[in-house]
């Protein structure tokens, strides 16, 4: 008996499919993009974003309606065309790609060759100078009432050099090229601070005054938009949660427990339709 072939994505496979016809992956480069993120010249990738309506032909060929992308990389010259089966995950995706753009694009770099002859040397130095800027944020420093998400977030507060001074890099890097050497540290501390970062919880968020269900469709809170006196506070005390929420808690634990009482073990099989 031969096996049919199945219909689009298969269960936990990506949420595209590759295009496969060269005539319609051409053809999306007419169309107006609904969305683009990222660089293939000056980085590593650039995504456009399609969504073709029905009864759309372009040069005679007929682009069936739905989500596609062009994957661009290799300086523009590789590019790869997906239809998306979901949208949220294209969102997702793209929100993924002006996220990481944007964190390369804001700093600057040493060039990549530097990078990787000098790397041990540059995360050891990006390493300590991490140190001195956590030590800076405790109490007392001049960090304490700051906001440190990125590199940029210290120039105000302190002056450009002097982690670089006081780590004395000038005087250790030998034969190396000092100027591109700090740039380097730099953006490898600025990759550490952005690593350290993450969304505040339910009840983090709304302790420090934020809205958090994010209703108003903001961005979501994180760890880093709070300066360190703020973040000592959640952490030292407790997090008051509001009645409602803690009834509603009590209520759900409790017919949980009745429901595990009463239903029993056959209750948890996984019944296939």
């Amino acid at each position: 008996m031969t096996q049919q072939p199945e219909h689009g994505p298969r269960r936990g496979s990506p949420p595209y499919l590759p295009v496969t016809d060269d005539r319609l992956a051409e053809a999306l480069h007419e169309l107006e993009p609904w969305r683009g993120a990222g660089d293939s010249v000056d980085w590593d990738l650039a995504l456009i974003a399609y969504d073709v309506p029905a009864d759309t032909v372009i040069a005679g060929v007929p682009i069936p309606a739905g989500l596609y992308t062009r994957e661009i990389t290799g300086d523009g010259y590789h590019v790869i065309a997906h239809r998306w089966t979901d949208r949220t995950a294209l969102a997702d995706r793209l929100d993924d790609i002006e996220r990481r753009h944007h964190q390369f694009e804001h700093i600057d770099h040493a060039r990549p060759q530097f990078v990787a002859i000098h790397t041990a040397a540059i995360h050891a130095y990006a390493h300590r100078m991490l140190a001195l800027i956590e030590r800076d944020e405790r109490a007392g420093g001049v960090l304490y009432d700051v906001a440190v998400r990125c590199w940029h977030d210290l120039n105000p507060h302190l002056g450009a050099d002097r982690y670089a001074d006081e780590l004395r890099i000038s005087g250790n890097v030998g034969a190396y090229d000092e100027d591109e050497f700090v740039t380097a540290v730099h953006d490898r501390t600025d990759t550490q601070l952005h690593e350290r970062d993450r969304l505040l919880s339910f009840d983090e968020a709304e302790a420090a005054g934020f809205d958090g269900t994010l209703r108003d469709g903001s961005a979501p809170h994180t760890w880093a938009s709070l300066t360190p006196r703020q973040r000592a506070a959640l952490q030292s005390g407790p997090i008051r949660r509001p009645r409602w929420r803690a009834d509603v808690s009590r209520f759900l634990s409790r017919h949980l427990r009745q429901w595990r009482r009463t239903a029993g073990p056959a209750s948890s099989r996984r019944t296939d339709r």
